[in-house]
């Protein structure tokens, strides 16, 4: 509970009864007519988008119970909200948030991969896990990306590291480190292929190197 922001540590016993109010919440049309209802379109996506990312973040305290609540409901609340809302930034929620919005970003990558293995052997039977939560491959990728910078800002390399690699999109970690995070990026990668023997890591390392060192 205690990455969790002090006000909304209240609203933790309603979080079933949130849910289900959530759930409930009527879709909002596409076609507006004319200005004020465009405004109270805009309001009313904005507020909608808003209850999940508020949902999304006491699902941490939920995670045993309801597992990758936090992520479902931040591709929830991506779904809707406006392209120039602050809360687009999941790094508004906290280091806390990011981390655990990783972790389940992690998880649900290796879920959905596996479940396409699955399909593609053509043995899929009543067990096979079916993916429940909203958004693509794509999506994921795109918040962990999100993700990833907010890491980097925030001295935590190993773990923006980590997340890429998982995902699979270790190479666009170039396009996010700067002059302050390369340096300790790129030892965490050395260190990191020497365990796991990476290719891509090797290739996106040595991509680094060769673009930065010719400007020092």
């Amino acid at each position: 509970m205690t990455s969790v922001p002090k006000p909304l540590k209240f609203l933790r016993p309603h979080y079933p009864d949130l849910q289900i109010l959530y759930e409930s919440w009527p879709p909002s049309e596409d076609k507006v007519g004319n200005a004020l209802l465009f405004f109270l379109y805009r309001k009313l996506i904005y507020l909608q988008s808003l209850f999940a990312d508020i949902l999304s973040v006491l699902a941490m305290t939920y995670s045993d119970t309801q597992p990758r609540g936090t992520l479902r409901y931040r591709l929830l609340s991506a779904s809707s909200r406006p392209s120039d809302s602050p809360l687009a930034d999941p790094g508004s929620w906290g280091h806390e948030y990011v981390r655990h919005l990783a972790a389940e970003l992690g998880e649900e990558f290796t879920a959905r991969e596996e479940e396409l293995l699955v399909q593609d052997k053509e043995i899929e039977t009543a067990e096979t896990p079916k993916t429940q939560l909203p958004g693509t491959i794509d999506d994921l990728r795109d918040l962990a990306r999100q993700c990833a910078k907010f890491l980097l800002s925030h001295n935590a390399e190993p773990d923006a590291v980590d997340l890429l690699e998982e995902m699979e999109i270790i190479a666009d970690i170039s396009t996010l480190v700067d002059e302050n995070t390369y340096g300790r990026v790129c030892q965490y990668m050395i260190r990191y292929v020497s365990r796991q023997h990476s290719v891509p890591c090797i290739l996106t390392e040595f991509q680094m190197r060769e673009f930065i060192t010719p400007s020092r």
